[in-house]
Protein backbone atom coordinates (compact mmCIF):
# COMPACT_ATOMS: atom_id res chain seq x y z
CA UNK A 1 0.00 0.00 0.00
CA UNK A 2 2.78 2.39 0.92
CA UNK A 3 4.67 1.56 -2.27
CA UNK A 4 1.58 2.19 -4.37
CA UNK A 5 1.02 5.58 -2.74
CA UNK A 6 4.65 6.56 -3.27
CA UNK A 7 4.44 5.52 -6.93
CA UNK A 8 1.22 7.52 -7.37
CA UNK A 9 2.78 10.64 -5.84
CA UNK A 10 5.87 10.30 -7.98
CA UNK A 11 3.78 9.90 -11.13
CA UNK A 12 1.75 13.00 -10.20
CA UNK A 13 4.93 14.98 -9.58
CA UNK A 14 6.50 13.92 -12.88
CA UNK A 15 3.28 14.77 -14.73
CA UNK A 16 3.25 18.22 -13.12
CA UNK A 17 6.88 18.75 -14.15
CA UNK A 18 6.11 17.74 -17.75
CA UNK A 19 3.10 20.07 -17.84
CA UNK A 20 5.26 22.88 -16.44
CA UNK A 21 7.85 22.31 -19.17
CA UNK A 22 5.21 23.00 -21.84
CA UNK A 23 4.21 26.34 -20.34
CA UNK A 24 5.53 29.56 -21.91
CA UNK A 25 8.72 30.79 -20.19
CA UNK A 26 7.08 34.01 -19.03
CA UNK A 27 4.13 32.16 -17.48
CA UNK A 28 6.40 29.57 -15.88
CA UNK A 29 8.55 32.34 -14.45
CA UNK A 30 5.44 34.15 -13.17
CA UNK A 31 4.17 31.02 -11.41
CA UNK A 32 7.55 30.12 -9.91
CA UNK A 33 8.46 33.59 -8.66
CA UNK A 34 4.89 34.31 -7.55
CA UNK A 35 4.67 31.07 -5.56
CA UNK A 36 8.05 31.73 -3.94
CA UNK A 37 7.03 35.28 -3.00
CA UNK A 38 3.70 34.06 -1.61
CA UNK A 39 5.21 31.45 0.71
CA UNK A 40 8.09 33.71 1.74
CA UNK A 41 5.67 36.54 2.56
CA UNK A 42 3.42 34.15 4.45
CA UNK A 43 6.22 32.80 6.60
CA UNK A 44 7.87 36.15 7.30
CA UNK A 45 4.56 37.86 8.03
CA UNK A 46 3.56 35.14 10.49
CA UNK A 47 6.93 35.29 12.24
CA UNK A 48 6.93 39.08 12.39
CA UNK A 49 3.39 39.15 13.82
CA UNK A 50 4.39 36.75 16.57
CA UNK A 51 7.54 38.74 17.34
CA UNK A 52 5.82 42.13 17.32
CA UNK A 53 3.21 40.94 19.77
CA UNK A 54 5.90 40.13 22.33
CA UNK A 55 8.37 42.99 21.98
CA UNK A 56 8.29 46.66 22.84
CA UNK A 57 8.42 49.59 20.45
CA UNK A 58 12.21 49.86 20.51
CA UNK A 59 12.70 46.29 19.30
CA UNK A 60 9.94 46.78 16.74
CA UNK A 61 11.81 49.76 15.31
CA UNK A 62 15.02 47.68 15.24
CA UNK A 63 13.16 44.92 13.40
CA UNK A 64 11.86 47.46 10.90
CA UNK A 65 15.38 48.76 10.23
CA UNK A 66 16.66 45.19 9.80
CA UNK A 67 13.96 44.40 7.23
CA UNK A 68 14.76 47.60 5.30
CA UNK A 69 18.49 46.78 5.40
CA UNK A 70 17.86 43.25 4.11
CA UNK A 71 15.87 44.62 1.18
CA UNK A 72 18.69 47.03 0.30
CA UNK A 73 21.42 44.38 0.68
CA UNK A 74 19.62 41.83 -1.50
CA UNK A 75 19.00 44.52 -4.12
CA UNK A 76 22.74 45.22 -4.09
CA UNK A 77 23.42 41.49 -4.59
CA UNK A 78 21.07 41.42 -7.57
CA UNK A 79 22.75 44.44 -9.17
CA UNK A 80 26.22 42.95 -8.58
CA UNK A 81 25.19 39.64 -10.16
CA UNK A 82 23.83 41.43 -13.23
CA UNK A 83 27.07 43.41 -13.69
CA UNK A 84 29.45 40.51 -13.02
CA UNK A 85 31.91 38.57 -15.21
CA UNK A 86 33.36 35.11 -14.68
CA UNK A 87 37.00 35.67 -15.67
CA UNK A 88 38.30 37.41 -12.51
CA UNK A 89 36.51 34.89 -10.30
CA UNK A 90 37.99 31.94 -12.21
CA UNK A 91 41.46 33.22 -11.41
CA UNK A 92 40.53 33.42 -7.72
CA UNK A 93 39.00 29.94 -7.76
CA UNK A 94 42.18 28.57 -9.37
CA UNK A 95 44.13 30.11 -6.47
CA UNK A 96 41.69 28.51 -3.98
CA UNK A 97 40.32 31.82 -2.72
CA UNK A 98 37.45 31.01 -0.30
CA UNK A 99 34.05 31.79 -1.78
CA UNK A 100 35.25 32.20 -5.38
CA UNK A 101 33.66 28.96 -6.60
CA UNK A 102 30.33 29.90 -5.04
CA UNK A 103 30.61 33.38 -6.57
CA UNK A 104 31.05 31.78 -10.00
CA UNK A 105 27.81 29.87 -9.45
CA UNK A 106 26.08 33.16 -8.68
CA UNK A 107 27.44 34.68 -11.90
CA UNK A 108 26.30 31.71 -13.98
CA UNK A 109 22.81 32.05 -12.51
CA UNK A 110 22.81 35.86 -12.59
CA UNK A 111 19.26 36.12 -13.97
CA UNK A 112 17.83 33.90 -11.23
CA UNK A 113 19.91 35.59 -8.52
CA UNK A 114 18.82 39.04 -9.68
CA UNK A 115 15.16 38.02 -9.91
CA UNK A 116 15.15 36.40 -6.46
CA UNK A 117 17.12 39.18 -4.77
CA UNK A 118 15.34 42.17 -6.30
CA UNK A 119 11.88 40.90 -7.22
CA UNK A 120 11.16 38.38 -4.47
CA UNK A 121 13.17 39.47 -1.42
CA UNK A 122 13.06 43.17 -2.28
CA UNK A 123 9.29 43.32 -2.77
CA UNK A 124 8.61 41.08 0.23
CA UNK A 125 10.83 43.30 2.39
CA UNK A 126 8.94 46.37 1.18
CA UNK A 127 5.56 44.82 1.99
CA UNK A 128 6.75 43.54 5.35
CA UNK A 129 8.27 46.89 6.33
CA UNK A 130 4.93 48.58 5.63
CA UNK A 131 3.13 46.08 7.86
CA UNK A 132 5.67 46.56 10.66
CA UNK A 133 5.36 50.35 10.34
CA UNK A 134 1.57 50.07 10.76
CA UNK A 135 2.05 47.95 13.88
CA UNK A 136 4.49 50.52 15.31
CA UNK A 137 2.02 53.34 14.71
CA UNK A 138 -0.70 51.37 16.49
CA UNK A 139 1.62 50.75 19.47
CA UNK A 140 2.63 54.41 19.65
CA UNK A 141 -1.02 55.50 19.62
CA UNK A 142 -1.78 53.11 22.48
CA UNK A 143 1.18 54.08 24.66
CA UNK A 144 1.12 57.80 23.87
CA UNK A 145 -2.49 58.90 23.29
CA UNK A 146 -1.45 62.54 22.99
CA UNK A 147 0.39 61.65 19.75
CA UNK A 148 -2.66 60.00 18.20
CA UNK A 149 -3.74 63.33 16.67
CA UNK A 150 -0.59 63.50 14.57
CA UNK A 151 -0.48 61.89 11.09
CA UNK A 152 1.78 59.10 12.33
CA UNK A 153 0.95 56.56 9.63
CA UNK A 154 1.77 58.82 6.63
CA UNK A 155 4.91 60.08 8.34
CA UNK A 156 6.27 56.62 9.16
CA UNK A 157 5.34 55.16 5.77
CA UNK A 158 7.09 58.10 4.08
CA UNK A 159 10.16 57.55 6.28
CA UNK A 160 10.25 53.84 5.39
CA UNK A 161 9.96 54.68 1.69
CA UNK A 162 12.73 57.28 1.96
CA UNK A 163 15.09 54.84 3.70
CA UNK A 164 14.33 52.04 1.23
CA UNK A 165 14.54 54.07 -1.98
CA UNK A 166 17.48 56.15 -0.77
CA UNK A 167 19.38 53.05 0.32
CA UNK A 168 18.82 51.32 -3.02
CA UNK A 169 19.86 54.43 -4.92
CA UNK A 170 23.06 54.70 -2.88
CA UNK A 171 24.06 51.04 -3.21
CA UNK A 172 23.57 50.68 -6.97
CA UNK A 173 26.69 52.63 -7.98
CA UNK A 174 28.71 50.79 -5.34
CA UNK A 175 27.39 47.43 -6.58
CA UNK A 176 28.31 48.25 -10.18
CA UNK A 177 31.87 49.21 -9.18
CA UNK A 178 32.49 46.61 -6.47
CA UNK A 179 30.53 43.63 -7.80
CA UNK A 180 33.55 41.35 -7.43
CA UNK A 181 33.91 42.07 -3.70
CA UNK A 182 30.15 41.74 -3.12
CA UNK A 183 29.87 38.38 -4.88
CA UNK A 184 32.98 37.09 -3.14
CA UNK A 185 31.47 37.98 0.25
CA UNK A 186 28.18 36.35 -0.73
CA UNK A 187 30.12 33.30 -1.90
CA UNK A 188 31.87 33.04 1.44
CA UNK A 189 28.55 33.17 3.25
CA UNK A 190 27.19 30.43 0.98
CA UNK A 191 30.36 28.41 1.54
CA UNK A 192 29.95 28.73 5.31
CA UNK A 193 26.29 27.66 5.16
CA UNK A 194 27.16 24.69 2.95
CA UNK A 195 29.82 23.60 5.39
CA UNK A 196 27.25 23.67 8.17
CA UNK A 197 24.80 21.60 6.13
CA UNK A 198 27.45 19.37 4.52
CA UNK A 199 26.30 20.10 0.95
CA UNK A 200 29.02 21.44 -1.35
CA UNK A 201 29.05 19.36 -4.54
CA UNK A 202 28.34 22.17 -6.97
CA UNK A 203 31.02 24.47 -5.61
CA UNK A 204 33.59 21.65 -5.66
CA UNK A 205 32.89 20.99 -9.34
CA UNK A 206 33.24 24.68 -10.17
CA UNK A 207 36.47 24.97 -8.18
CA UNK A 208 38.04 21.90 -9.82
CA UNK A 209 37.01 23.17 -13.27
CA UNK A 210 38.56 26.58 -12.55
CA UNK A 211 41.80 24.96 -11.36
CA UNK A 212 41.97 22.85 -14.54
CA UNK A 213 41.39 25.92 -16.69
CA UNK A 214 44.05 27.79 -14.73
CA UNK A 215 46.58 25.00 -15.26
CA UNK A 216 45.79 24.89 -18.98
CA UNK A 217 46.31 28.63 -19.29
CA UNK A 218 49.64 28.45 -17.44
CA UNK A 219 50.84 25.57 -19.64
CA UNK A 220 49.79 27.44 -22.78
CA UNK A 221 51.55 30.61 -21.59
CA UNK A 222 54.73 28.69 -20.77
CA UNK A 223 54.72 26.93 -24.13
CA UNK A 224 54.36 30.24 -25.94
CA UNK A 225 57.21 31.73 -23.96
CA UNK A 226 59.33 28.66 -24.77
CA UNK A 227 58.70 29.10 -28.49
CA UNK A 228 59.79 32.71 -28.30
Amino acid sequence: MFTRRAATRRAFFMTSVRVGDHLPPALRRFLTVGAGAFFLSLVLSSVSDEVLQRVDLTLAVVLLLVVIALGVLFDMLGVAASASREAPLHAMAADRVPGAAEAISLVRNAAKVSSFSQDVVGDVAGTLSGAIATTIVYGVAQQYPELARLPLTPLLVALVAALTIGGKAAEKEFALRRWERILLLAGRLIRFSRRLTGWSRGSQRVASSSRRNGRKKRVTRQSRQGRK
